[in-house]
């Protein structure tokens, strides 16, 4: 009995050992470098649609891991604009995709008109912190009510990291200040109602002022799934206060009231 008990003691301290050794010389690997990434890869969507007419400017946030040791001291990382890429389809007559291509992306955010630029700056990773929020201010141009643009930021190597978990070394995001007709304002039931009898004809200066009087988004998802008949007849009196404010201080102004296009005195936006 005691040999056998020798024998398990002997071996389990050989494998303590071996684990040991191995630990140590894992720690030793990692001390030699820390590296940096995103916390996701996912795509990433911006609307100033949604952030009010008044807005010039927003910041969007990115978290970004370290994958290695706590440090006493601030640590120095950089992100850097990358190419965008995706993928393009092309489909029959009865919408089926019967081919694809991975393309560089036509419409690519620029420093300076999109955003601001960042291209000389490095960012800091605060002493005993394993991560840090890196943060892009975007800018409302007016390109971007035609078309979205995209931007794609990628970690860069530093003294103090290198880039991180291959998939998450890289985010994209796309930027849009456009705003769609919801294809359930006219013919989709609220209760025994719809948006179309309680707000009117749809445009997209009336769209703006509900998002801006309401704070809601008012696009499909949110008409399928939030909107009730109690709260459209709500939404609707906080859009004409909205409207009748504007108007008010547009008059002061020596200007005409709010149109859905400027230069059509028949275009006026009211509600039903």
């Amino acid at each position: 009995m005691t040999t056998k008990i020798l024998k398990y003691t002997a071996g389990l301290f050989a494998i303590l050992i071996a684990v040991t050794s191995c630990s140590e010389d894992a720690v030793e690997s990692w001390n030699a470098q820390d590296y940096i990434h995103f916390d996701s890869n996912y795509e990433n969507f911006f609307s100033f649609v949604y952030a009010g007419s008044e807005v010039e400017k927003d910041t969007v946030k990115f978290r970004l891991n370290i994958a290695g040791n706590l440090s006493s001291r601030d640590r120095v990382y950089k992100v850097n604009q990358a190419k965008s890429y995706g993928f393009i389809y092309e489909q029959d007559e009865f919408g089926n995709v019967v081919d694809s291509a991975f393309i560089e992306l036509p419409n690519q955010a620029k420093a300076g008109v999109h955003f601001e630029d960042f291209s000389n700056k490095t960012f800091v990773v605060p002493a005993d912190s394993l991560g840090a929020d890196f943060e892009v201010v975007l800018l409302r141009d007016a390109s971007l009510k035609e078309n979205d643009y995209s931007l794609s930021l990628e970690v860069a190597e530093t003294e103090d990291f290198k880039p991180g978990n291959a998939p998450t070394q890289k985010v994209n995001l796309a930027i849009s200040d456009k705003i769609i007709e919801p294809e359930l304002w006219t013919n989709f039931a609220v209760g025994n109602t719809t948006v179309f009898t309680v707000m009117g004809y749809y445009g997209k200066v009336k769209h703006q002022l509900l998002i801006d009087a309401t704070g809601q988004r008012w696009d499909d998802s949110f008409i399928e799934l939030e909107l009730t008949e109690e709260y459209l007849g709500f939404y609707k009196n906080l859009a004409v206060l909205e409207l009748n404010r504007i108007n008010e201080e547009r008059e002061a102004q020596g200007l005409h009231k709010l149109r859905e296009d400027d230069s059509n005195p028949n275009s006026e936006v009211y509600f039903f």
